[in-house]
Order: structure tokens, then sequence, then C-alpha cells
């Protein structure tokens, strides 16, 4: 049976967060949560031996040419410029419902580092110059992003495994989950981050860190 409409889900977060690990658990565990079509700039490059730009136009294009076929497909993004908020809306006009998957850390150092240990193993690099003004510049277009889509987890993978922070349910309420005082994510944080204003409703609970992987 076909799909009654077309879905985006989008896996973001600044480079070094985890989210090609976290998709893989995603495909892994519950792989009808994602679309067969996948769309990762990483991969293009890799599959056709593009240089970086070249390889993220050609994502921007099928990003694009999906949207216009109402596909449904998975991208994954470091949201770090307001060209990405611009394909969200342009799904959300086209009729997506949009599942927003976001995958950060407390500090774009443990990015940083992260990026060092993928290096050495085969792995792509990022410069770290680019990593710290990404992370900041991805973090500033959070909120942005969580009015528009539909359906929306937030995730802190600092740690051993990653902690959900926040989550915008199918009924339009922000929900956020603060952490200790020592984090980042406390809940004046959370509040000041998303702001309160378009949502039907704000609540905080608190939250426990599970060993199942994050789904859409």
């Amino acid at each position: 049976m076909g799909e009654q409409y077309a879905r985006l889900v989008v896996i973001a977060g600044p480079n070094g967060s985890g989210k090609s690990t976290i998709t893989e658990k995603i495909y892994a565990a519950n792989p009808g949560d994602l679309p067969s079509l996948y769309i990762n700039a990483d991969e293009i490059a890799k599959q056709y031996q593009l240089k970086a730009l070249a390889a993220a136009e050609e994502a921007d294009r099928l990003r694009r040419t999906a949207i216009r076929q109402g596909q449904s497909f998975a991208m994954e993004t470091v949201m770090s410029t307001d060209a990405k908020i611009a394909l969200l809306k342009a799904a959300k006009a086209a009729g997506y419902v949009i599942y927003f998957l976001f995958v950060t850390t407390q500090d774009p150092m443990i990015n940083v580092e992260r990026v060092r240990n993928r290096v050495l193993k085969g792995g792509h690099d990022v410069p770290a110059d680019k990593i710290r003004s990404r992370y900041h510049r991805t973090m500033a277009r959070l909120a942005e992003a969580t009015r528009i889509v539909d359906v929306a987890r937030i995730y802190d993978n600092s740690g051993e495994g990653p902690v959900l922070i926040a989550e915008k349910l199918p009924s339009g309420v922000l929900v956020l989950y603060p952490q200790g005082r020592l984090s980042l994510w406390t809940g004046q944080a959370l509040r000041a981050m998303f702001g309160l204003n378009g949502y039907k409703r704000v609540m905080l609970k608190t939250t426990k860190k599970s060993n199942r992987p994050p789904s859409c």
C-alpha cells in the first residue's frame, strides 16, 4: 500500500554530532521509520568521487526534484545556512509531513575531537574552525526549524548515548526535558533557545537516558 502523504525525514545537527551513526541505528532498528530515498551529500561525494561543493549541489538538486515530484525522502544536513530552512518551508508548502531529528552536543570541541577520531579511521575531514563556526550557526537555526516541522526530537549526544532534551509532538505541543544544573540544557536555557511562541503549548518534563536508538 502506498503512502497517503509525502514524508520528509530530516536528520540535522553540527558536524561531528553523530548524525550518521544515529541514522544507521534507526535503519537497523526501525527500517520503516525512514523513506527508501536517502539523500546525503557525503554519500554522493563518496559514490561519485565528487568534491564537497559539487556533491552538495547534486544533493540539493535531488532534494528539489523529490519535492517537485511529491516523493518521500530522508536527508542529512548540518543545517548551518538559511537554504535548509527555505527547503523545509518549500516542503511544508508542498504538503509534506516533516519529521525532524536533531543531534547536537554541549560543546563544539566535542565535535572537533570526534571528527579527528573519524579521520583516523578513514572518514572524511572537516576543518576545526569550520566545525566551530557551523556549530553556532546550526544551533541558531534550531528554533525556527522546530517551529516549521510537524514532529521533532532533539538529542544531546555529548556522552555515551543520546539524551532527549526536547520534542515537538504532532499536536504542536513542545516538550522540554531539562537536565542538571551543570548541563547546558537547564529549563531556563531550553526555554530561551526555543522561545515560547509558535507552539500550542510548552511543557517541562523529566527525562531518562534510554538505551533504545532514536526514532523518527
